[in-house]
C-alpha cells in the first residue's frame, strides 16, 4: 500500500467516525426533551352497558419534564372547551405517567344555548400549548 491509499483511508474512516459522532448527537438532542405518549382504553365497570368509561393514560417518554395543564374537549356543535387538571398543572417526569377517567356523563353536556351536545375529540395541553392528541379517541368516544 502506499502512501497516498493509507491517506485516503484514514480520510475515509475520519469522516465515517464523524458522520457516526453528528448522528449520535441528534438522537442524544431528540431524545433530550419531553414526549407525551397519550393512550385511552375503554373499560365496564358493570354489566350494563351505561357504565362503561374511558381511561386516559399519558406518559412521557422523554427526559425533560412535561407539564400538563388541560384536557380539552371538542363538542359536536362545533365549541371547544378545556378542564383543568390542577391549579399548577400535573408534572410528569421521565417515564412519570397520569390517569383521568372519562366516562359517560363527562362525554354529554348541555351547551350555554340548552341544546345536548356530545364529545367527539379529546386531547390534552402543556404550559407551552403543545397539544397531545389521543391515538382513536374519536371511535371510542362513540363506543362508550
Amino acid at each position: 500500500m502506499s502512501y497516498v491509499d493509507v491517506s485516503f483511508v484514514l480520510s475515509i474512516c475520519a469522516i465515517l467516525i464523524s458522520l457516526a459522532g453528528f448522528v449520535w448527537s441528534i438522537h442524544l438532542g431528540l431524545r433530550d426533551r419531553g414526549r407525551l405518549k397519550v393512550t385511552s382504553t375503554i373499560y365496564s365497570s358493570g354489566s350494563d352497558e351505561e357504565r362503561d368509561y374511558l381511561q386516559l393514560k399519558a406518559v412521557n417518554h422523554g427526559r425533560r419534564p412535561v407539564i400538563l395543564t388541560m384536557l380539552r374537549t371538542h363538542w359536536s356543535d362545533g365549541t371547544m372547551s378545556g378542564t383543568y387538571l390542577d391549579a399548577k398543572g400535573i408534572r410528569l417526569g421521565e417515564n412519570e405517567e397520569y390517569k383521568k377517567t372519562f366516562d359517560s356523563n363527562d362525554k354529554n353536556e348541555m351547551s350555554d344555548e340548552g341544546e345536548h351536545r356530545e364529545a367527539i375529540d379529546l386531547w390534552f395541553e402543556d404550559t407551552l400549548g403543545r397539544k397531545y392528541k389521543i391515538y382513536n379517541i374519536e371511535k371510542q368516544l362513540k363506543e362508550i
